[in-house]
């Protein structure tokens, strides 16, 4: 199910989450059972290099992260990767057996972003979801700008 870049932000628009109660465990357990195939979220010994990589393996989605990296850090960069599963991104797919070599792999190699259509959908996704959690944290605190439904989205976007 692969989506064009114009429809990340209608993609976010029809996630049924709540925003103002957000942790990134509980987002992906959401998105686990949107996508109906379990996700595993596992801190990992990488170096400064890699912040976070998807693994697709033939049962489970994997998500592997810097463990030592900082916490917000951290966190988008599951949400970037969350953003490839949620968006049908191939990836790579491989046996649950052999994740352990490609990590060492990736390690290894130092694996950089790259510049593909991909990324840039996937960092858009994770940027998005962000500002859903700070809209949703500012609404709750200062309550709703407008009583119109049609211009809250305008309201509520703070520029």
């Amino acid at each position: 199910m692969k989506r064009k870049s114009g429809t990340v932000a209608g993609l976010v628009d029809q996630l049924e989450f709540n925003w103002f109660d957000f942790d990134v465990e509980s987002f992906a357990r959401f998105i686990a059972h949107r996508q109906q195939r379990s996700i595993h979220v596992v801190p990992y010994a990488f170096d400064a290099s890699i912040t976070a990589v998807c693994v697709r393996g033939q049962e489970s989605d994997y998500i592997f992260f810097r463990q030592s990296a900082y916490p917000l850090l951290q966190v988008h960069g599951i949400l970037h990767e969350l953003g490839h599963l949620l968006l049908g991104h191939q990836g790579v797919v491989i046996d649950e057996m052999q994740i352990p070599d490609v990590l060492q792999r990736l390690a290894a190699e130092k694996v950089t972003v790259t510049h593909s259509q991909d990324e840039y959908d996937a960092e858009s996704f994770a940027q998005l979801i962000t500002l859903r959690i700070r809209q949703a944290k500012r609404i709750h605190r200062e309550g709703q700008r407008t009583s119109i439904p049609a211009l809250r989205p305008f309201a509520e976007s703070g520029l």
